[in-house]
């Protein structure tokens, strides 16, 4: 209240305010890659329909696709089942979703696919983009970011904790650049 009696400037309690929630979701990340470093993902696994997450994971992303004139299209498998934690997995897709969506252009084309690859489910998120061979392998590192992220304002932590996840549940995350897309990979083991 001090501060601002000293600086009555709107704008100033604004910039207050927005540091503040940029501090509680850099906070919030790091104390979630703590809980992935830690084996916390773990103690929540069950037999998990991974199709139905997605299906589900994908509905409130749309209106936010639909309001930056975003198309998000998605391809599901049904019946895939995995043996996992329904939360952290959730928390895969929407990682996912939420990079797709801040790293392309208006207008852009945002593919899911989910599909059986012998013994393992394969989900991809394909979005316009291109990304380096070295890019594709730094993403994936803690505080990376691409030139292009730099305007997203992220902290580079959200692939990390996604790659966390994935590995904690038997599998591995992946990126590639082809075609002018970029194309993020999460594979895992079916029951």
């Amino acid at each position: 209240a001090e501060l601002m009696q000293a600086n009555p400037d709107p704008r100033y309690a604004r910039s207050v305010l927005t540091m503040a929630g940029r501090m509680r979701t850099l906070v919030e990340s790091l104390l979630e890659l703590a809980r992935v470093d830690n084996g916390a993902v773990r103690a929540a696994f069950t037999d998990t329909d991974l199709s139905a997450l997605a299906e589900d994971e994908l509905l409130p992303f749309e209106p936010l696709y639909f309001e930056r004139g975003m198309t998000l299209e998605s391809e599901l498998e049904e019946g895939l089942q995995v043996t996992g934690s329904p939360r952290h997995l959730r928390q895969v897709l929407s990682i996912l979703l939420d990079n797709a969506m801040n790293h392309s252009p208006a207008g852009a084309l945002v593919r899911v696919r989910l599909t059986r690859q012998g013994q393992n489910a394969l989900l991809t998120v394909t979005n316009p983009g291109d990304l380096s061979r070295e890019d594709c392998r730094k993403i994936f590192l803690r505080f990376y970011r691409t030139d292009a992220a730099r305007s997203g304002g992220g902290y580079g932590l959200g692939l990390p904790i996604a790659k966390g996840i994935a590995e904690d549940h038997g599998g591995r995350i992946w990126a590639e650049s082809r075609e002018g897309s970029v194309i993020l990979c999460v594979q895992l083991p079916l029951l």
